[in-house]
């Protein structure tokens, strides 16, 4: 029997996640089931070399609407990202970091505005709304970074750099990725703007972590934004 397609698909790249998982039962799996839609979510391991993959299994047991993807090959945040967009089968796609620095419950507007105006891209915006608990240095770098991606591509978008998103699946789904890095959430929102996506994008609160650490690493980072830019403004 073929299986039920569901109205979305949650996307989330993990990397050593383990002390973040058992806060997905109440933080994530709850407020999508509030929806009141059919939904899966698919967690696209990057290479986890702690618990993180062991204490997602245990999860899938208890919640058929988990799925997990685990690397056979190369990985990294956009390789997971991509691999796990590729294989999911929502109407829509939403996309959002284990950390939890977004509340999954706004999707539920997401969905609505999209429906509404027939969008294939609705982007949450921490700089329409705000940030909570985030360093001033986190948040000047992320200002920078956000700022500089303005001055190259569409000046109407505020944030590049966030993978809060839900897009139409079969949108998303047709896009060709490169980016293997954090970069690839700033390659897809240019992309999607090349190609004619409606886009709009709606004010989010950004929270800071409160497990685990951050995998960015600033200068490679930076190094790989610039390299973004050269790429696509060619």
């Amino acid at each position: 029997m073929p299986q039920r397609t569901p109205k979305l698909s949650v996307i989330v790249p993990c990397l050593n996640e383990a002390e973040n998982i058992p806060l997905f039962e109440d933080g994530l799996l709850s407020p999508l089931s509030a929806l009141n839609s059919d939904f899966e979510v698919i967690f696209a391991d990057g290479g986890s070399s702690d618990a993180t993959l062991p204490l997602l299994r245990e999860l899938e047991k208890r919640h058929p609407e988990v799925r997990i993807l685990a690397p056979s090959g190369p990985a990294g945040f956009g390789l997971s990202l991509a691999e796990g967009i590729r294989t999911s089968r929502g109407e829509f796609v939403a996309t959002m970091e284990a950390d939890l620095s977004f509340d999954p419950s706004d999707i539920k507007k997401f969905l609505a505005v999209m429906e509404e105006d027939s969008l294939d891209c609705v982007a949450g915006s921490p700089f329409l709304g705000r940030f909570e608990d985030i360093s001033v240095f986190r948040r000047c770098l992320t200002f920078s970074a956000n700022s500089l991606l303005r001055m190259f591509f569409d000046p109407g978008l505020t944030a590049y750099t966030q993978i809060f998103r839900l897009y139409r699946g079969a949108s998303i789904r047709a896009m060709r990725l490169r980016e293997t890095g954090f970069t690839v959430d700033a390659e897809i929102l240019i992309t999607a703007g090349r190609s004619g996506f409606k886009i709009r994008e709606m004010p989010v609160i950004m929270r800071g972590r409160k497990k685990g650490r951050s995998k960015i690493r600033v200068l490679g980072e930076t190094l790989n934004y610039l390299k973004l830019i050269a790429r696509l403004k060619i």
